[in-house]
């Protein structure tokens, strides 16, 4: 069941990003849909209720499938809504991390510093090319995707979260740049191609590893 709903996801991805090519809106909803209830079935086969770290796991990836509902219309108020679902998603996701700690002091500093470095590097080569209206929100969304990468690594380098869950939390947050680059600057629709991708990579890998 577990490789069926995988290989399902894919498949519908794969539509999702041959719809975006031939502008079949439609169609993109709906394999996008598909493909978001695919990860969120997998997370609940593999026992998302019997933990409270998976239960957050579990409630991040719920509100993701929000987030990519959203994130189907051009509206404003509809892309702040979704930007909202996946902010509360890196929350969901960081809270569950944090019920794995203490971590040790070298793990967080070392998650910190790898993640100042990443993100500070993202931002300086994004933040000129954003339309000025998205620049606050950009920002605090910025920090609390940096929040759940910085844990996500203290708990791989220290040894308390699984890696595969770390890796997730970093294709998520790299994911994200393809959206901010599509959806919030002048425009760069091929960031799609890696992007979406990427992005259900991520989260297969958050609900296959629970």
């Amino acid at each position: 069941m577990t490789l069926y709903l995988i290989l399902l996801c894919l498949f519908f991805v794969a539509v999702c990003l041959w719809a975006e090519q031939r502008r079949a809106i439609l169609l993109i909803g709906f394999s996008k849909s598909a493909a978001s209830l695919c990860f969120v079935y997998l997370a609940w086969h593999q026992g998302a209720m019997e933990t409270h770290f998976s239960r957050l796991i579990f409630a991040g990836l719920i509100l993701s499938l929000l987030g990519d509902v959203f994130l189907l219309s051009a509206r404003r108020f509809l892309f702040l809504g979704g930007m909202a679902a996946f902010g509360a998603a890196h929350v969901a996701y960081t809270a569950g991390f944090l019920r794995l700690s203490p971590f040790p002091n070298f793990a967080w500093a070392a998650g910190a510093g790898l993640t100042v470095l990443f993100m500070g590097g993202v931002m300086v080569r994004l933040w000129p090319s954003l339309l000025t209206q998205w620049r606050v929100p950009v920002a605090a969304y910025t920090i609390i995707i940096g929040a759940m990468v910085a844990t996500a690594l203290a708990g791989g380098i220290g040894g308390h979260l699984a890696l595969p869950f770390a890796a997730a939390a970093l294709a998520f947050a790299v994911s994200d740049i393809s959206v901010a680059r599509d959806r919030l600057t002048a425009s760069d629709p091929g960031s799609r191609i890696w992007g979406l991708p990427l992005y259900y990579a991520a989260q297969l890998l958050f609900a296959a590893s629970l």
